[in-house]
């Protein structure tokens, strides 16, 4: 039975995804909006970390590229809003009789990430998605207007573009996947309206999901135990070498408050969302189109360790085919209900994310599976 946490979103992104006609199911997940918040690639380190390592020199490289995000509703987008709650009135037998008041314009605010020399700044989806005027405070103090780019709300990212000519100081991109539990980071952002604030911890975990309550989310967060509050949504969370490693982005609490658990969207994930966003690949509300994901024609589930050991299962991981759709094109290429894919481009399936990443990812007309069958390793072909 799960414990009731709360996922406050200071920002945020497996069981079975149903890969039939164009549908995609994930479970939904309960969250609760709290504030509004905001990503260059190095390879991270491979060096050992000691808890008693000097981290000013990481500090003192990520700080110049993380700012403030102010995010304000217009006087004309608040009424807009007003109108149309209003409207929907009837879906709330409570607001029929109290008619909730006019309160004004919505303000918020928190962090984001410069990631090019001309000023895009990345963030938190929620933190700028109700808001149509943004105000981005440098570390120096410089105060700046910026205007949406583009927003993806299913990986919870979106980009922003500070309306100046001036040169700005963009953060190095860490590679994500080269992260180890147990590893040293720092996440820096404007908590509770402070600026420039670090606090450091170690990475938890990897690959967490169920954080993003949205059917067609992509979610594969790092867990981290530094310290991240409300307004530290958007912000970084880096390795010991300064370099950018996750978007600061939920956390786990019953109150909002810290209670010990933060998650992050990966690094390599934000690079890909906020590349095709800025090159204008991706539609304005979501680089995750579900229409236009190829039909494959299976439903999987993850196979948990406890599972693999129950069933003496010969894998140590995979995603196995729960049901297979006749004529399909998984069925017409030879795969079987029960099979375990274990790779896919030569790409490791251990969990749900990898496969909706790599059939994301994929420029091919063709995925190539690796599945085990009773024990017999297998490949095939399917044409997508």
């Amino acid at each position: 039975m799960k414990n009731i946490v709360g996922f406050i979103i200071a920002g945020v992104l497996g069981g079975i995804i149903v890969l039939a006609g164009n549908q995609w199911l994930a479970k939904p997940v309960p969250t609760k909006t709290e504030y509004i918040s905001p990503i260059k690639t190095v390879p991270a380190s491979s060096r050992e970390i000691l808890p008693s390592q000097d981290l000013t020199i990481a500090a003192e490289k990520a700080m110049p590229s993380v700012v403030h995000i102010k995010a304000a509703e217009s006087e004309r987008k608040a009424k807009e809003r007003y109108i149309e709650r209003r409207q929907n009135r009837y879906n709330d037998p409570f607001r029929f009789f109290f008619s909730e008041p006019y309160r004004g314009p919505k303000v918020g605010f928190g962090s984001g990430v410069i990631i090019s020399e001309d000023g895009y700044v990345v963030t938190n989806d929620h933190v700028i998605e109700f808001a149509d005027k943004f105000e981005i405070t440098l570390n120096n103090n410089q105060t700046f207007e910026a205007n949406v780019v583009g927003r993806d709300p299913d990986v919870d990212l979106a980009v922003l573009k500070i309306d100046s000519d001036d040169t700005f100081e963009p953060i190095e991109f860490g590679n994500s996947d080269h992260v180890r539990i147990g590893e040293w980071v720092l996440a820096v952002g404007n908590p509770f309206d402070l600026a420039s604030t670090v606090t450091a911890g170690i990475i938890s975990a990897k690959g967490r999901g169920n954080i993003i309550n949205r059917e067609n989310a992509i979610e594969d967060f790092i867990q981290t135990d530094a310290v991240v509050n409300k307004g530290n949504s958007g912000g970084a969370l880096v390795n010991t070498e300064g370099d950018l490693i996750g978007i600061n982005s939920a956390i786990a609490s019953p109150d909002g408050i810290y209670a010990g658990y933060a998650f992050a969207i990966p690094s390599n994930i934000t690079r890909q969302v906020v590349d095709d966003i800025i090159q204008g690949k991706a539609p304005k509300v979501s680089t995750r189109d579900m229409s236009t994901r190829p039909y494959i024609g299976f439903e999987l589930e993850e196979l948990t360790q406890e599972v693999i050991r129950y069933y003496n299962l010969p894998v140590k991981h995979g995603l196995i085919i729960s049901q297979l759709d006749e004529g399909s094109p998984a069925a017409k290429a030879g795969l079987q209900k029960g099979d375990i894919i274990i790779a896919v481009n030569s790409r490791e399936m251990a969990r749900m994310n990898d496969f909706l990443r790599e059939l994301d990812n994929t420029q091919d007309a063709t995925l190539d599976f690796i599945v085990n069958r009773k024990g017999k390793i297998l490949k095939c072909e399917i044409a997508v």
